[in-house]
């Protein structure tokens, strides 16, 4: 059986089931695709939405994949992490993003972890290890997801236990000091359908950044996870338990920042501009930064299944504690430092019902219910002179300590339905809605608490609910058995909030919730005996109230601060292309391209501090590349009993956007071509796997992202650069 294969960062994503990878056959046509998109399990090409999926045999032969190498490639997907947090996510889909990974704030696109929902985008860009495939949906899932999906949902599944023995090793070693080994051990306890599995992550390498300051790399990685599996599925019987534990610790280094601050900036005027060593990965830190994060995972998922109906109950609880210290003024002189300790808990339950009795109708409905909590500790060590408290002093000379407290804890409920009714055999209308209440209860002791009287940092104590009602309609139409086309209409909802940067009352909110409409019309099909998969979809969203974070100066404090308002409207439209073609047994291409057209309908804010709002409708939404897509040939050698030698090489496109609100030069990402390839050899029995990779061959290297401080200071920091190494596998 040939794999076919598409891009993920500096690597390939399969189209083919594990299943049939593993098979050695030689059919050469395409496998089906089992996703859980609708919350049942579906064929790939029968789910009438923008949907790709990374299966498990891909994100094995990545370098050291987490959830942001999925996204390159994929048409008008963005998967990076959030500026300087390394750990943290700034996920765009369609041009709907937000990136700042305060625990106040939330994601515009949802992840959800085998079944529970992860709230916040900090601590979580997890490392894909033992993980069964990865759902990427475009577009709006309010309907049965809800909650921060109002751009799109990153669906991780992790793999169950099969009930069989397996025991399987993989060691990594790569440029940049990389050292990273995998393993798992699964087994059957008796015949009573228990089974155990047990998977492990170390991950290590000494950093891209040279720091010419301290004379060492920086930018250490340093994770260790561990996932522990318990499936109870008695034989012949209709209900089945499994438990699901992870931990995942990291003790690496946060992102090396570079000084960007421009002309202008309080930073610059204080003799330290941007740095201009063409070496992107050269930096002067005087800071010791650290990540200490630790996020543990308990999920439970009981189903039922009766007559006509499955029953299932998803039962969640997860605990994060992140520590961490970011040297944001990214040069030798401490001119803002930030160390923060911040502890969250997640709480939820699901129950839902899918129906299982008609051809006719199917349908699943369910209930949902969600708490939060957090609790921050968190210190802005700003020089004086850059506050401009101390104007006859140099920099470097006093460091102020500007610490502040935030508290919030939520509760949000949801009930929903969803349901597909067969008008003809050939012609499918889908109905659904969800319903979801929010509220959130908010204290602040703004930055600056600890040395100012009331009237500058009060203890402020607030609250605020929320609810909307997100439908969805859809028809979709079987022209034959291999193509369909549909079209749809659907709202996404994300519930309004507080701010716990700001250090100002009129800061602090609430703002209120963002919405968007969103219409999308879509292609899906197979052609020439399933050897060309080609799928296309447009679509057209209406995004209003639009939450926008800006740093902007402030007249108290740390002399900045971060404003969140609803201050404008977007929308966002665009098409998208994904193909695989088979074309012999031996050879495949996988194509896709994605064109987005995104721009300000309206947008009044103010972006400097002054107190005043103005029109900025020219500017550009921040992520939302004009064009993305890749191109991947796939060629394998049957070495008959020996085995199979595959060469796979994968060229990736984006052209250029902004990173953050206000179109900074410093914070521009150029358009790059990024080429990544790898040849895999698997012994005959499949026990045995060597994979030599490479990742960005041609070392392009640019500014990824990048922040200005409200006129203090700015920085930023660079793409990966090229790595290469060698993969050693084994299993039984």
């Amino acid at each position: 059986m040939v794999l076919t294969y598409g891009s993920f960062s500096g690597g390939m994503r399969a189209v083919a089931s594990e299943a049939a990878a593993s098979s050695g056959g030689t059919s050469g046509q395409l496998e089906d695709i089992i996703v859980t998109a609708r919350k049942r399990s579906e064929g790939l090409q029968e789910v009438p939405i923008a949907i790709s999926a990374i299966t498990a045999i891909v994100l094995e032969q990545r370098a050291s994949p987490d959830l942001s190498d999925v996204g390159r490639g994929l048409p008008n997907v963005l998967l990076d992490p959030a500026p300087g947090y390394a750990n943290a996510t700034a996920f765009s889909i369609r041009g709907m993003s937000f990136q700042d990974p305060d625990p106040t704030f939330e994601p515009a696109v949802g992840i959800v972890l085998d079944g529970v929902f992860l709230g916040k985008a900090n601590a979580s860009l997890h490392d894909l290890y033992d993980v069964d495939r990865v759902e990427v949906l475009r577009g709006p899932q309010g309907t049965l997801f809800g909650k921060n999906t109002i751009g799109g949902l990153i669906n991780v599944k992790s793999k169950r236990p099969t009930g069989e023995f397996h025991v399987g090793a993989e060691l990594t070693v790569g440029n940049y000091g990389r050292m990273d080994w995998r393993g798992s051990i699964e087994t059957p306890i008796g015949d009573s359908g228990l089974a155990v599995k047990l998977s492990a992550l170390s991950k290590g390498m000494d950093g891209f950044f040279y720091n010419e300051f301290k004379g060492r790399r920086a930018g250490q990685e340093d994770t260790k996870a561990a996932r522990l599996s318990i499936l109870y599925a008695p034989p012949a019987a209709n209900f089945d338990l499994l438990l699901v534990a992870d931990v995942n610790r990291d003790k690496g280094d946060q992102s090396p920042q570079r000084n960007a601050s421009p002309p202008g900036y309080a930073a610059a005027a204080l003799g330290y501009p941007a740095l201009t060593n063409p070496d992107l990965f050269v930096v002067r830190e005087n800071a010791q930064t650290y990540i200490n994060a630790t996020a543990r995972g308990v999920m439970l998922e009981a189903n039922w299944r009766m007559a006509t109906h499955t029953l299932t109950s998803i039962s969640g609880f997860r605990h994060t504690d992140d520590s961490s210290l970011l040297d944001l003024d990214g040069d030798d002189i401490t001119l803002f430092e930030y160390p923060r300790s911040l502890i969250e808990q997640q709480i939820s339950e699901e129950i839902r019902i899918a129906s299982t009795w008609s051809e006719t109708l199917d349908y699943v409905a369910g209930a949902l219910f969600f708490r939060q909590m957090h609790h921050q500790f968190a210190n802005q060590i700003a020089d004086c002179a850059l506050l401009g408290l101390c104007p006859s002093l140099p920099a470097g000379i006093v460091s102020i300590s500007l610490e502040s407290i935030s508290r919030q804890k939520g509760n949000a409920e949801a009930v929903f339905a969803q349901g597909n009714y067969h008008i003809t055999p050939v012609l499918r209308v889908t109905v659904g809605g969800r319903y979801t209440w929010e509220d959130k209860q908010f204290s602040l002791s703004p930055p600056g608490f600890n040395l100012a009287p009331p009237v500058f940092a009060p203890f402020v104590a607030d609250s605020a609910s929320f609810h909307d009602f997100t439908p969805k309609l859809g028809l979709d139409y079987k022209v034959n058995a291999d193509q369909m086309l549909y079209v749809s209409y659907s709202k996404g909802f994300k519930a309004g909030g507080f701010n716990g940067r700001s250090n100002t009352t009129t800061g602090i909110g609430p703002y209120q919730p963002e919405k968007v409409t969103a219409y999308e019309v879509g292609y899906k099909s197979e052609w020439f005996e399933r050897r060309l998969r080609a799928n296309a979809a447009i679509f057209y969203n209406d995004y209003t109230d639009m939450q926008v974070e800006a740093i902007v100066q402030s007249a108290a404090g740390a002399g900045q601060e971060t404003l969140v308002k609803n201050v404008g409207n977007a929308r966002t439209q665009g098409i998208e292309f994904e193909g695989t073609a088979v074309l012999s047994p031996q050879f495949s291409i996988d194509a896709a391209v994605g064109f987005l057209d995104a721009r300000y309908t309206r947008f009044f804010a103010d972006l400097t501090g002054t107190g005043i709002p103005t029109d900025n409708t020219n500017l550009k939404l921040r992520r939302a590349p004009r064009w993305t897509g890749h191109i991947a040939p796939n060629y394998e050698v049957p070495l008959g009993s020996a085995g199979s030698l595959r060469a796979l090489v994968d060229v990736s496109y984006s052209s250029d956007y902004e990173t953050d609100v206000t179109n900074d030069a410093f914070a521009h990402r150029p358009a790059a071509t990024l080429v990544d390839a790898n040849i895999t050899y698997e012994s005959g029995s499949g026990r045995y796997r060597v994979t030599a990779y490479g990742e960005n061959l041609s070392d392009r290297r640019f500014i990824a992202n990048g922040i200005g401080a409200g006129g203090l200071f700015a920085f930023n920091q660079p793409n990966r650069p090229r790595v290469y190494g060698v993969k050693l596998a084994v299993k039984y």
